[in-house]
């Protein structure tokens, strides 16, 4: 199934909206932006699980390459998703590489990966979409996603516009350490965040 029901909480949220998170990969560019336009979804998700023909979560997707070889592989399909299928508001946990790529948060230097983030924010920023600060790994890890340093340079680059997100999978976890990000985000240089209704957003002081 190329589309997930998307995992968000926030206490401005309506019970009535709809919301919908696409699992972008380039050869469905087509079918989902067909899909996106075919409902009046109030929020859209667009997120990177697989790549290279597989979940991220997958072994073997790191068999005989380097973890900066592969997170560089996969911000370059990342941004191929972005350009190809523009039918999304927000793009869901945009490192989501680094959960699974061998030592990747222990090796992680935003000087790395520059070039291929610098172009994914440029793209999100100039074609009116957003990112997301998904919550997920913040309890137990003290970890957004995407990384403090990336919110930063989205910031930096123009990036106004955040939505937070639990990836919640259980109902105890819905709304999961927002208010800790929410003061992630006020250090990074942003003082609200988004909530989107009819594909808008409204700004909510953080």
């Amino acid at each position: 199934m190329f589309w997930a029901i998307s995992k968000i909480a926030a206490k401005y949220c309506c019970r009535n909206e709809e919301r919908v998170e696409l699992g972008l990969q380039p050869h469905l560019a087509e079918k989902l932006d067909t899909y996106a336009k075919a409902f009046s979804f109030d929020f859209v998700i667009g997120s990177t699980h697989n790549f290279r023909g597989r979940g991220a979560d997958d072994l073997r997707t790191y068999k005989g390459k380097s973890t900066e070889e592969i997170c560089k592989l996969y911000f370059q399909e990342e941004y191929e998703n972005i350009r190809r299928i523009p039918d999304f508001d927000v793009a869901g946990h945009m490192d989501l590489i680094f959960r699974y790529a061998p030592d990747a948060i222990e090796t992680f230097s935003y000087g790395k990966y520059a070039d291929e983030l610098d172009t994914i924010l440029k793209e999100l920023i100039e074609s009116g979409r957003c990112i997301e600060v998904n919550t997920s790994r913040m309890q137990r890890l003290g970890l957004a996603n995407p990384k403090e340093e990336i919110i930063r340079k989205y910031v930096e680059l123009g990036g106004e516009i955040i939505t937070f997100g639990s990836d919640a999978h259980t109902p105890d976890c819905l709304g999961s350490c927002f208010r800790e990000t929410g003061e992630l985000v006020k250090a990074c240089g942003l003082e609200y965040f988004a909530v989107y209704r009819r594909r808008t957003p409204s700004f909510y002081r953080i």
